[in-house]
């Protein structure tokens, strides 16, 4: 039996009390006390859940071995050398130009990407750096994605299938306990939940970074009908490149940070299948199945590999 503090539900209780009045109809009464009585069960269901004990991911760190071996490295030296000081910086304050610059370094990715962003909108900017960092992928990029679990607009099943992906993982921040009903339970865990990472930072190959105050998302990079945010970014070589790496590695093997599929397998919400080359069936937990079984699976195919994510 779970149990929640009074201080979680105490609060729902006073609300219904001070809704139902003397002077209210008995059917305004009987709704109130229903809209409680659900907030109240909602509220138990939420207090019930529990992230992960330990954690089942690996600790790992930025690529060090990348100066001399990547396209980015020898360029970056070859600045460097022009440069007098220990760091090089590029401001960009134009919005497509900062898009344009995320989407050059990913592409000019040869060893490894470390993403790290507050929010990353499922809109036309933020499909395209998915789109770019899935083909750095595909060309053997290693790929870490670390989100802030508030600010990501992606659902679970779609931040699973890129961490399905052999060359992805994707991690988050500070994860809201509930998977379901994240809104409420940021209520009753507000003082812990409302700590939140707002650091924005993209790396290649541990040589060159952009960041700056831009989100992923069209507001940020004037690509928005409705309105758009002025920001600055700046793209860094040098010393303060191992500086932001270091950072990352902070956040990325943080004990407060959880892998996105730990989290699935932890809630049990949702099954990430991989399947070898036969688009006819499937595995799950070593039984195999039909594909025309589970209907509802999203597919996502890497090279003679499938990936479901039902």
């Amino acid at each position: 039996m779970c149990e929640v503090p009074q201080k979680h539900w105490r609060p729902f209780v006073s609300g219904a009390v001070a809704l139902v009045g003397p002077h209210s109809s008995p059917r305004s009464n009987g709704r109130c006390v229903r809209l409680a009585l659900v907030g109240i069960a909602l509220l138990v269901c939420a207090a019930c859940a529990s992230l992960p004990k330990t954690h089942t991911y690996s600790p790992s760190a930025a690529l060090a071995d990348t100066a001399d071996s990547t396209s980015l490295g020898r360029v970056a030296a070859r600045r460097m050398t022009e440069l007098d000081g220990p760091s090089g910086i590029n401001l960009i304050p134009d919005g497509p130009d900062a898009l344009l610059a995320r989407l050059t370094l990913v592409d000019l990715a040869e060893r490894s990407l470390d993403l790290q962003y507050y929010s990353w909108h499922n809109d036309t900017v933020g499909k395209l750096l998915v789109g770019a960092v899935l083909r750095a992928a595909d060309r053997g990029v290693r790929v870490r994605l670390l989100i802030d679990d508030v600010g990501a607009s992606p659902d679970d099943r779609t931040l699973l299938l890129l961490d399905a992906h052999p060359n992805i993982e994707v991690r988050l921040f500070n994860p809201i306990s509930s998977r379901s009903v994240k809104a409420l339970w940021m209520i009753s865990d507000f003082s812990r939940v409302n700590r939140r990472m707002h650091n924005k930072s993209i790396t290649a190959d541990n040589q060159m970074t952009i960041v700056g105050g831009r989100n992923i998302g069209d507001e940020y990079f004037e690509a928005s009908t409705a309105m758009n945010y002025a920001d600055l970014d700046a793209l860094a070589i040098g010393a303060a490149v191992a500086a932001v790496s270091a950072r990352f590695d902070r956040y990325w093997n943080s004990p407060i940070v959880y892998g996105i599929t730990e989290l699935a397998k932890h809630f049990d919400e949702v099954h990430v299948l991989v399947v070898g080359g036969n688009h006819g069936e499937h595995r799950v937990d070593g039984k195999r199945v039909n594909r025309h079984d589970n209907a509802d699976c999203k597919v996502f195919e890497q090279g003679e590999d499938i990936v479901e994510v039902c």
